[in-house]
């Protein structure tokens, strides 16, 4: 497993922790690094594979392994209204955050 420094984590919750749809950092292993509190309220867990979660059908089109060739955001729309991202992260060649959103705006409460 690959170790993620304090100040990584600590940025990736103050960043993300507030998002309102699941967060995770993942390793190009597929081995989940750090997940936001909407992931953990959700009963996802750091440690799992992320390709094992839900339907396989879910994973078709996975961008992180471009993600990680290119060093470059990856973005992909799906048939069912939702918007994924792989983000690289920078100093962690290997390692990528992964969140979708819905097409239509989210609402802000």
């Amino acid at each position: 497993m690959v170790q993620i420094d304090e100040k990584t984590l600590a940025a990736f919750h103050r960043i993300w922790d507030g998002f309102p749809t699941c967060v995770r950092m993942i390793h190009r292993s597929h081995e989940v690094l750090a997940i936001n509190d909407t992931a953990a309220r959700l009963g996802l867990k750091v440690g799992e594979r992320c390709n094992e979660d839900g339907n396989p059908q879910r994973h078709a089109g996975c961008k992180a392994g471009l993600a990680l060739r290119t060093q470059k955001a990856q973005v992909q729309n799906t048939p069912a209204g939702r918007i994924k991202f792989w983000l690289p992260l920078e100093g962690y060649p290997e390692v990528y955050i992964h969140f979708s959103v819905a097409s239509a705006e989210l609402p802000v409460e």
